[in-house]
């Protein structure tokens, strides 16, 4: 994916979540949307990333961290130096530090985005962990949002978004995922809706332990889903077995579509 096009969804997704918390009432971010987490919380969640990632302090972190729990340990320390602001503040750290990493991802070469890192999520690009940013941000503008209202329906998300938050997910699948299936037969497709006429398609072999596009042999089954599903079911906020028929389809061998599902989850 082109850095602009990260750069983009990155913008895209902080005005959205700004919107969101500016729309709420203050005693709103005291409620809690996630457990043992407020509003304030989150808000405070994605400050600190950001302020970890401008001043260089998240790399060593993840290339530190033994899994993600570790990982999300390490994070609640700097959550709470900003969780007990008011909400202006809140506000005001998250335009001003949103800003401060969508300017930095830009002066990036792409050259030194591609530069890999490793940690709980495999051997990724360093730009993995700006798509990353965006897909947990928007999970928790989904979080903000079911709070506040209605679990029908996520948050929206423009093709910008929708498009990183497939390339988070797939990405990962051959470290977190897709190692722990049993399965060793059967050949998976899975088609992601990612905004207009746009799909991004990325082939399992479990026989040959090939993933990605240099999938060529038939698939068995072939799941059809879209990113903001995919990411909610990555994010474990959806569990795949109730998610409706329009947002998540198969068409084909459904115990190989399972196991692939399966695999779609959050890191142990």
């Amino acid at each position: 994916m082109r850095k602009a096009s990260v750069v983009a969804a990155l913008r895209s997704q902080r005005a959205a979540t700004l919107t969101r918390l500016a729309a709420l009432p203050d005693h709103s971010w005291d409620a809690t949307c996630l457990p043992g987490w407020r509003v304030r919380d989150v808000a405070a969640h994605l400050v600190a990333m950001d302020e970890a990632s401008v001043t260089g302090r998240l790399i060593p972190a993840v290339r530190g961290a033994r899994d993600r729990q570790e990982f999300e340990r390490w994070n609640d320390v700097g959550l709470a130096s900003w969780s007990e602001r008011s909400p202006f503040e809140l506000l005001d750290a998250l335009e001003r530090w949103g800003e401060r990493l969508a300017r930095l991802a830009g002066r990036l070469p792409s050259a030194a985005l591609r530069v890999p890192v490793s940690g709980w999520y495999g051997r990724q690009p360093l730009l993995f962990l700006l798509y990353r940013r965006v897909l947990d941000e928007w999970v928790h503008e989904c979080d903000v949002a079911w709070m506040a209202g209605s679990r029908a329906e996520p948050a929206a998300a423009g093709s910008e978004v929708s498009d990183v938050l497939a390339a988070a997910v797939l990405s990962t699948l051959p470290h977190l995922g897709l190692p722990r299936t049993p399965r060793t037969s059967g050949v998976a497709r899975l088609v992601v809706h990612v905004g207009e006429d746009h799909w991004q398609t990325w082939g399992v072999d479990f026989a040959r332990r090939q993933y990605g596009a240099r999938v060529t042999a038939r698939p068995d089954v072939v799941v059809r889903t879209d990113a903001c599903t995919l990411a909610l079911l990555m994010e474990d906020r959806w569990s795949w077995s109730r998610v409706p028929r329009d947002r998540l389809s198969m068409d084909g061998d459904e115990l190989v579509a399972s196991d692939l599902l399966d695999a779609i989850a959050p890191a142990p």
